[in-house]
């Protein structure tokens, strides 16, 4: 039997006989990215699915109200993602359980990213995070380009 190399890890392995197109090996991270893309790329190509899986989240944060609340109680470091390295020293110690996206940025860092184009480069996927969610490192490509304009020319 031919041998494949997994798409995931990049192991080699013996494809079941069942599943003539096998991309990846039967270790459980393998699978489960291969699950964790499989789902990424039916949202995206099937509006039922997405409708459906949407109302199913729904139902479930109905049937489950204090799960979040629970959980940020259960876990005092959470929302804490902070590198220990970085230097917060002129600003008041926050909240670590506020979500990152919630707070207020200082003045410069404001002023700073109003205008420019940046590069967003993704450093890491955080498992068991939301599957839209990663950690990047933005830097500035040229501060103060002015916006594109909207106006469409005819």
């Amino acid at each position: 039997m031919t041998k494949l190399r997994c798409v995931n890890c990049g192991a080699r392995f013996i494809p079941a006989p069942q599943v003539p197109n096998q991309a990846y090996c039967s270790k459980d991270n393998c699978q489960k990215e291969r699950r964790r893309r499989w789902h990424k790329s039916k949202l995206q190509s099937d509006p039922d699915y997405k409708i459906n899986q949407s109302l199913a989240q729904k139902a479930w944060a109905v049937r489950n109200p204090d799960y979040w609340k629970e959980h940020r109680q259960g876990r005092p470091d959470y929302g804490n993602s902070m590198d220990p390295e970085q230097d917060f020293s002129d600003e008041a110690p926050g909240n670590p359980s506020i979500k990152m996206d919630s707070l207020n940025p200082p003045p410069t860092l404001r002023k700073a990213l109003q205008n420019g184009v940046f590069r967003l480069k993704v450093l890491v996927e955080p498992d068991g995070v939301k599957m839209d969610s990663w950690i990047v490192e933005l830097s500035s490509i040229h501060a103060g380009f002015k916006p594109i304009s909207r106006r469409v020319k005819r």
